[in-house]
């Protein structure tokens, strides 16, 4: 795809960029595998901006959604988004610019210690207001009171759906989503607000260590299920898990539960990259299916 009209999108941004004689500067920025991303600047002045096609400003407009959602809990420092729209053929997102640096000894203890914070704003049911993506990834989101019915329908058997439609076979799938209440006999999960795509890509610290995240997929659920790309990518060290605990430890039943959470995400990267992925859902299963057993026994 040719890069968009930045001179259009400076104009949209004018507010941010000013409207000086300098010129439009845009530089390619790399990590993500979904858009193409760039840092647009005029003289000091810079926004960090994500474009994709114009039939994907949808995409886009739920984003925005996620992240002023965040943003008005106060937990997590949020980038700022100044604009987004369709220009041509491309759609596009404009957020404050955070230059990066390294984590410093505290940072990811305070991490942990907001992300807890932020699974603290809860309302009365699972879900979100409008559906969203996970990556690429139609993501539902409508509402349920029953967190074992939400996770069963709108997340997991939804990926199981596609994962077959691209020629995934799960041996013991159907018994899982039969049996998934008997993970949550004695724990009533509140619907927390969740970030929903919270790897260690999409997790930023200031040059002052404060840390700071983007590229959310938001929906209210069980606070556990942020976990689930935390501990498949990992990234995160022992002071993160330090800081949430002394915030809000989790459920001494996590252990035997995380590793739904981890299925949802591997089967969507099934969905996004392939078979490679098959392997590690097969083995998750049979690993909750075991625990089943094991609970039984």
């Amino acid at each position: 795809m040719r890069p968009p009209s930045w001179a259009l999108i400076a104009e949209e941004l004018s507010p941010v960029l000013g409207k000086s004689g300098d010129p439009i500067r845009s530089q390619p920025v790399g990590g993500g595998c979904i858009n193409e991303a760039y840092v647009l600047s005029r003289g000091k002045r810079s926004v960090f901006v994500k474009t994709n096609a114009a039939d994907q400003s949808p995409m886009f407009e739920a984003e925005v959604a996620g992240l002023e959602a965040l943003r008005e809990t106060e937990t997590v420092r949020i980038p700022e988004v100044y604009a987004s729209g369709v220009t041509g053929s491309h759609a596009w997102i404009a957020m404050e610019y955070l230059s990066m640096s390294r984590a410093r000894q505290n940072s990811q203890e305070e991490l942990g210690r907001q992300l807890a914070g932020l699974h603290r704003v809860t309302q009365s049911h699972y879900g979100w207001e409008r559906d969203n993506t996970i990556g690429s990834t139609p993501q539902r989101n409508s509402p349920r009171k029953d967190w074992v019915e939400f996770l069963r329908e709108e997340r997991l058997r939804f990926q199981f759906s596609r994962a077959v439609q691209r020629g995934g076979q799960f041996e013991g799938a159907g018994e899982l989503l039969d049996r998934l209440g008997e993970f949550f006999g004695d724990y009533d999960p509140l619907p927390a607000l969740l970030h929903g795509d919270l790897w260690s890509g999409n997790v930023g610290f200031t040059r002052g260590g404060q840390p700071f995240i983007f590229d959310p997929a938001v929906y209210f659920g069980d606070r556990e299920a942020e976990f689930g790309i935390i501990e498949m990518f990992g990234g995160f060290g022992a002071g993160f898990y330090q800081g949430y605990a002394a915030e809000w430890p989790l459920d001494p039943g996590f252990d035997r539960r995380k590793d739904l959470y981890l299925l949802y995400h591997q089967l969507n990267h099934f969905n996004l990259f392939g078979s490679s992925y098959g392997p590690s859902v097969r083995k998750s299963i049979r690993r909750l299916l075991s625990r089943l057993e094991e609970n039984r026994a």
